[in-house]
């Protein structure tokens, strides 16, 4: 079928499509209803050195963040584990994180990202995350006996104070029904135009009179059908070659 028969049979079953996309409309609709928006925020902790390491290296921590990629590592494992996430969810079900070293920084920079469905609950999860970061740090540490003055320290360099509203989700979904409410309602919109087309050619097709008489060979014809011809002199015979 090519593009002209296709725009015809559209054409032809316009109510179809018209019906087709106003359930389309209202699937969209009810989809931007139920599918919520998600909320974000973020922070980042930054890793300090040990009292003893500044002491020795002119009193300014800033200046020996580079050997501490390590612990932020170990960090970032522990916080990224299943115990850490079953342990949100119980207390925010609905929220989600991620984390990972800053990007954007050098240094021991972990960055941790929050989403929920509100901007309370993703706020409250975001502090509750950076706060477990700091935990874990210290839990490190007291684990392997490290001595205080030679712990390492952490300090919250970035916390969002308002969460950022995203409808991507959202968009998504919506996009999502909107694309398969068309491509339904086009496909069928053209085959009830063949169907009815089909029906159409049957109905219109001559159709033989039950009671008028089937056509009758002639008894001469028929003879002549079945029987061998015949010479004047006998029945041809085949040659035969010896």
């Amino acid at each position: 079928m090519g593009w002209r028969e296709v725009l015809g049979a559209l054409w032809r079953r316009r109510l179809v499509i018209l019906s087709g996309l106003l359930l389309t409309s209202g699937l969209a609709y009810a989809g931007w209803t139920i599918v919520p928006p998600t909320y974000q925020a973020e922070g980042t902790i930054l890793l300090l050195p040990s009292k003893s390491t500044v002491s020795q290296g002119g009193h300014n921590p800033f200046l020996n963040l580079d050997s501490l990629s390590a612990p932020a590592a170990l960090v970032i494992a522990r916080l990224d584990g299943e115990t850490e996430r079953s342990r949100l969810k119980e207390i925010a079900p609905t929220a989600d994180y991620t984390v990972e070293t800053d990007p954007t920084m050098r240094g021991p920079t972990i960055l941790v990202t929050v989403s929920d469905r509100t901007a309370t609950s993703t706020l409250t999860a975001l502090n509750n995350m950076l706060d477990t970061a700091t935990e874990i740090l210290q839990d490190i540490q007291v684990e392997q006996n490290v001595p205080t003055d030679a712990a390492i320290g952490s300090m919250r360099l970035t916390v969002d104070t308002k969460a950022t509203r995203s409808s991507s989700d959202t968009i998504r979904a919506v996009v999502a029904i909107i694309v398969a409410g068309v491509v339904v309602t086009v496909v069928s919109a053209v085959t009830i135009d063949a169907g009815l087309n089909r029906r159409r050619v049957r109905r219109n097709r001559p159709v033989q009179d039950e009671g008028s008489p089937e056509p009758v060979v002639p008894d001469d014809d028929l003879e002549e059908l079945v029987t061998p011809h015949l010479s004047e002199s006998g029945p041809r015979l085949a040659r035969t070659d010896f």
